[in-house]
């Protein structure tokens, strides 16, 4: 049998490592950076030529267009950058109750938008036709409803429960029921599966809605670098303050496994013909699902509840020349809150769903002078690329979009984008089958992004939680 020529061509580490992580996304760097700190020897890899993962960005005649998820959540995302080494993060917290605003959309286009309905709030007029609209419960509902989110606030459940399992043993009435999952999706659960989110989660975002203490929905923001590229960067140079490497353009081939221990990585780099060994005591996997088959060994693998479910999303970009009409958006009245994001809910069986940011008032240096920059991004379920053509159901969904978060907006722009990106969607927290932290039969190999969860703004929160988790793991201390 004849070898592949890179097997024949390999040289040696020029010295071991304590750990090296392989992925240069959120997860990775946080990992990275948060070893490093702590003294050990590590290496952070990735093939791409840039770190960041699905957080990247692109140019477009002045603007800077960052791509990945658009609204950020999480309880511990601040304090995993803190974690990683990172004193100042660029990003900019969002008031959903006052800056978030509603829209149904349907196979007619959108409708709206609405104000967020708080339950257990007040009903103003705006409110209570959102809540009809949005809802699609009567009024005494609603109030029910915002007595069963109080108790859900003051009785919260442990982490993994499921709304499901919170709800066994209350009588809840069907409209108020309807009127959970409505508020649950419209919170970030993945459509039609609003009472399987975690009740805990669930209960903190409630929490954020009345001003308690709960989740910090934030934005990349402005700061030197703008845009969640900031973000990643600032990660970096916090990985290499602590005397951590990041290695680009390196291809991870094969986690090295001996007597049932992690020994190093096989890599090799896309412009050289050899392979090289990078010893290390330790490996964390930042990466997706669908990556693990190339790294881990087959009877490995069979242990692993890889996810199978792909999913896609259509984003958009628009740069917008900022006039009387659309600067009451971008730029509103001083001393009036804006609102710079919209979210749009599909009506009936439809996997669409979408969210607009206006990324200009965030981070002003994204655009021109005198110019706005709003981002789209829509969720097409399992939809292909001919879902962005002219008569594709991803073209249509950002349009209505764009038309109800700026009026007017189509005729007032200097240009626009449009593009593809997918994810796996994998179980929730709580269900039986959610990915180990640790290989099963090789507790020195840690997964560190492969069991996050891709849908709504969830992605960035969770996959650096999900670094930070395996850091403390390798540091004895969670």
């Amino acid at each position: 049998m004849s070898l592949p020529t890179w097997l024949l061509k390999r040289r040696p580490s020029p010295r071991a490592l304590d750990v090296v992580v392989i992925g240069a996304g959120v997860a990775g760097l946080a990992c990275g950076a948060a070893l490093a700190r702590a003294g050990l020897q590590t290496a952070v890899i990735e093939r791409a030529r840039r770190p960041g993962g699905r957080l990247q960005s692109f140019g477009v005649q002045g603007w800077s267009v960052d791509t990945g998820p658009l609204l950020w959540s999480g309880p511990e995302l601040r304090s995993v950058l803190a974690f990683a080494g990172v004193e100042t993060a660029p990003l900019v917290t969002v008031d959903l109750r006052h800056q978030l605003r509603l829209a149904l959309l349907t196979e007619k286009g959108a409708a709206g938008p609405w104000p967020l309905p708080v339950p257990g709030g007040v009903p103003s007029p705006a409110v209570l036709a959102a809540i009809k609209q949005l809802h699609d419960i009567p009024r005494r509902a609603f109030a029910d409803l915002g007595t069963l989110c109080d108790a859900l606030r003051t009785e919260p459940a442990p982490e993994g429960t499921t709304l499901t399992r919170w709800l066994e043993g209350r009588d809840v009435d069907g409209a108020v029921l309807r009127g959970l999952t409505r508020t649950a999706e419209i919170l970030g659960a993945p459509r039609g599966r609003g009472l399987e989110i975690d009740a805990h989660e669930l209960a903190l975002r409630l929490a954020s809605l009345h001003g308690d203490e709960g989740l910090d929905f934030v934005v990349a923001g402005d700061g030197p670098i703008p845009g969640a590229r900031g973000v990643i960067q600032c990660l970096v140079d916090a990985l290499l303050a602590s005397g951590g490497e990041l290695r680009l353009g390196m291809q991870a081939r094969t986690v090295l496994v001996e007597d049932g221990a992690a020994s190093g990585v096989l890599v090799s780099r896309s412009d050289e013909p050899f392979v090289e060994t990078i010893e290390a005591g330790a490996c964390v996997l930042a990466v997706g699902p669908r990556h693990l088959a190339d790294l881990l060994p087959e009877r490995t693998l069979q242990e692993l509840p890889v996810p199978r479910t792909r999913i896609t999303w259509a984003c958009a970009a628009w740069g917008l020349d900022r006039d009387e009409q659309t600067r009451e958006i971008v730029e509103p009245a001083p001393g009036k809150m804006p609102a710079p994001l919209l979210r749009a809910l599909p009506v009936g069986d439809s996997a669409i769903d979408g969210l607009v940011v206006d990324a200009g008032s965030f981070a002003p240096r994204v655009a021109p002078p005198g110019h706005g920059l709003l981002l789209g991004r829509l969720r097409i379920g399992a939809g292909r690329p001919a879902e962005l053509q002219q008569s594709g159901p991803g073209a249509a969904g950002l349009a209505a979009l764009l038309d109800v978060a700026c009026p007017g907006a189509a005729e007032r722009l200097s240009w626009d984008r449009f593009w593809f990106e997918s994810g796996a969607e994998v179980p929730l927290a709580g269900d039986p089958d959610e990915m180990p932290l640790a290989v099963p039969g090789l507790p020195r190999v840690l997964l560190a992004s492969a069991h996050v969860a891709a849908a709504g703004g969830e992605p960035v929160a969770r996959a650096a939680s999900a670094g930070a988790a395996a850091a403390r793991r390798l540091l004895g201390s969670g």
